[in-house]
């Protein structure tokens, strides 16, 4: 392993300690593979002339008295992937947050989202479904599934039923989407997985918060 790194076993503990960013992602990623283990710590604490050791014993000696040195290693593997993963998804963020406001500020989409519960609230009558005040936007795609009672091809579903209504009252209301353009590209995007990546984000800052605080408390001589 040490013949990737052109430099002694000193630098790479200083780097380390300097948090340099001379030490690539894949230079830290092969650090943190090859640990020293607690039997090597042990041998190595006998020598009292290092440099008679051979290089990789050496650099072992070199590395092995860094304070917490896998959660430092996990945390400036952190600091260099961190931009690189927010400008991956950095384009889904800005759709769904653009999606989010059309939704939010398009007062055709909030005309229609009225007429589709007036209409529901006439169907359901007196039950207890009628008078609602709102609706879950799930109910939007069962508007395709709910059948007329006649269910003729002109107008087999409840969809094609409010889009009639729409067009009787309001022609405009039907294109409401003319008011979202980034909705339609935003519903391609994958929710779950965006959530999760921004979440592993999240997850790894609070490790990287929490372990600049255990290192305050480690005299500074030490780190």
């Amino acid at each position: 392993m040490l013949s990737r790194f052109k430099m002694t076993p000193l630098e790479i503990s200083q780097a380390l300690l300097r948090l340099d960013d001379k030490l690539s992602i894949d230079d830290l990623k092969a650090i943190s593979k090859q640990l020293p283990s607690p039997e090597e710590v042990a041998r190595m604490k006998d020598f009292q002339d290092i440099s008679k050791l051979a290089k990789a014993d050496q650099y072992l000696s070199a590395i092995m008295t860094i304070p917490r040195l896998p959660q430092r290693l996990e945390c400036m593997i952190y600091r260099q992937k961190l931009e690189l993963e927010i400008e991956e998804i950095r384009p889904d963020l800005k759709m769904v947050h653009d999606a989010c406001k059309e939704l939010r500020v398009s007062a055709r989409f909030k005309l229609t989202l009225r007429a589709i519960l007036t209409v529901g609230n006439a169907l359901n009558g007196s039950s207890f479904r009628g008078g609602a005040c709102g609706f879950r936007l799930e109910a939007l795609v069962k508007m395709k599934e709910t059948r007329t009672a006649k269910g003729t091809s002109e107008c087999p579903t409840l969809l094609h039923y409010v889009a009639r209504v729409l067009i009787r009252t309001d022609p405009s209301l039907t294109l409401f989407i003319d008011e979202m353009p980034s909705v339609e590209s935003a519903a391609r995007i994958s929710f779950p997985t965006l959530q999760q990546n921004v979440q592993s984000l999240l997850t790894s800052l609070d490790k990287v918060k929490e372990e600049i605080s255990l290192l305050k408390q480690i005299p500074h001589t030490l780190r």
